[in-house]
């Protein structure tokens, strides 16, 4: 059952997490007659390793194990099924949201000094706009997640606005400069919203089925769970939320990977407090079940 084997902490655990993930995404880009590549399937396989190893340590609530690793895989393997199966910006996507995912956990950690937390946050949440002028949308998160273990002062939000400001306007201006007007236009164009709905595939639908059924499980932890497991499901909330206006606006984005991050607290919450140990179990498999049945009748 793969939601006791991903449970062992063994690092032997690891290589069958990146082994199953890379024949998992083969077999569905094979059904979907998507091209995928050894390389792409691989780094899927080490996507999923990697998205564990850095918000499990950084997340300080998040049970040491490999399960986390395996739901994200499965949350995208839904998500992608009834569109391009998966691609390189899937995984591009999925860890650019856990990057910023793990420095956002950082904002409720005595560690580090509170001015260094909003500037990290705020300049990695500026240098996604590398990968898509889209990941603007991550910003208005950001000022939400600087008051955790902070006030959320005007200081608090300027910090994080100047941490931003430094590579959005280095980019902009590179782009303008090099590229000229036409080039920064380009840049920008993605954020126009399109505000074009579509019915959601079978496997969006069991996500969002399970996203229902974590809403009390949340309120529960509101009452009675510790700081930082909190913090995590609230921000795992606020993402999720970006990542559905990101959908509904942009039709044409490719969100499953950014969706599939912040939905994995979700998920891994229930499978821990869901009240019937079968509905623990069905949490995965429901996930892949959902994504193949999208293929042949999404």
């Amino acid at each position: 059952m793969p939601k006791l084997l991903f449970r062992n902490a063994h690092p032997g655990v690891a290589l069958v997490l990146v082994a199953v993930a890379a024949l998992l995404s083969m077999v569905l880009n094979r059904l979907m007659q998507q091209p995928i590549s050894v390389v792409l399937a691989l780094s899927t396989g080490l996507g999923a390793w990697f998205l564990n190893y850095i918000l499990v340590y950084r997340s300080r609530y998040l049970k040491m194990n490999y399960l986390f690793g395996w739901l994200w895989f499965a949350a995208a393997f839904a998500l992608c099924s009834g569109r391009q199966g998966i691609q390189w910006h899937t995984v591009g996507g999925s860890i650019a949201a856990a990057a910023w995912m793990a420095l956002a956990y950082e904002m409720s950690s005595d560690d580090r000094s509170a001015l260094t937390r909003r500037i990290n946050l705020g300049f990695i949440t500026g240098l996604l706009l590398l990968w898509n002028v889209r990941f603007s949308y991550f910003l208005i998160v950001s000022l939400w997640a600087i008051g955790w273990g902070t006030s959320r002062s005007g200081r608090g939000i300027l910090q994080l606005l100047m941490g931003w400001l430094v590579p959005a306007a280095a980019i902009a201006t590179y782009r303008w400069t090099i590229g000229g007007p036409e080039s920064f236009l380009a840049w920008i164009a993605p954020l126009q919203p399109k505000l074009e709905w579509s019915l959601p595939s079978i496997g969006e639908a069991v996500l969002a089925f399970w996203l229902l059924m974590a809403i009390p499980q949340t309120l529960r932890a509101a009452v009675s769970a510790k700081r930082s497991k909190r913090h995590g499901l609230y921000l795992s909330w606020s993402g999720i939320l970006v990542a559905v206006v990101w959908r509904i606006a942009h039709p044409d984005a490719a969100t499953s990977g950014v969706l599939a991050v912040f939905a994995t607290p979700q998920l891994l919450n229930l499978q821990d407090y869901l009240p019937k140990y079968w509905m623990r179990v069905l949490v995965g498999p429901s996930l892949l079940a959902g994504g193949l049945l999208s293929v042949f009748w999404g």
